[in-house]
């Protein structure tokens, strides 16, 4: 397998497109050797070389990474810019609060007091959404979804979503560095 590392090495620096012929057959040869492991960009699954792992994410990187995506995908899908996001891991489950999450439409709703109707719309908005948002989950954490549990609060504009996962998703122990914000929810505000 040593030789095998090393062909992954070389793989890596044939990105000019004169070699895209031979990386096109080192990598069919390495996918035999390999018995048909997926490869993930320019190297292979098997994790054996130090060299070839990524770290596992710390808790923190995982609540911060979940923030940013959700608040981006929130303002790809609905034109809405969230004020912030609060994304708190808890072993199987991950706890999410979206700051002022009721849209301006929404908003001249309930200003008419049309509250049910404004609920109606915000759950229809949230069911749309709810695939991607469990992809993006299911994506960052690298378990399955299991449910999603999810309610607006119009007087603080404030939703709530509740990730049920399948398991407790692999992190790295914190600990070795020094964090401030250890076992504190993370925000991802909109000012950042």
């Amino acid at each position: 397998t040593a030789s095998l590392f090393h062909a992954f090495k070389f793989l890596k620096h044939l990105d000019h497109p004169r070699h895209f012929w031979k990386e096109v057959a080192l990598r069919e040869s390495l996918s035999q050797v390999c018995n048909g492991h997926q490869f993930y960009g320019k190297s292979c699954c098997l994790r054996d070389e130090p060299s070839m792992t990524t770290p596992l994410p710390t808790r923190g990187q995982v609540e911060r990474t979940l923030s940013q995506r959700i608040q981006a995908l929130y303002r790809s899908q609905l034109g809405h810019r969230l004020s912030g996001v609060d994304c708190e891991l808890l072993e199987t489950k991950i706890a999410i609060v979206l700051e002022q999450s009721v849209t301006q439409p929404e908003q001249l709703l309930v200003d008419q007091g049309k509250d049910e109707l404004v609920k109606t719309l915000h759950s229809e908005l949230e069911q749309a959404m709810r695939p991607q948002l469990q992809a993006l989950i299911e994506e960052v954490v690298g378990v399955s979804v299991l449910d999603l549990l999810s309610d607006v609060t119009l007087e603080t504009k404030r939703t709530g979503i509740i990730a049920i996962l399948s398991e407790a998703p692999q992190l790295r122990d914190a600990a070795s560095k020094a964090s401030p914000s250890a076992g504190t929810p993370t925000k991802q505000s909109s000012e950042s």
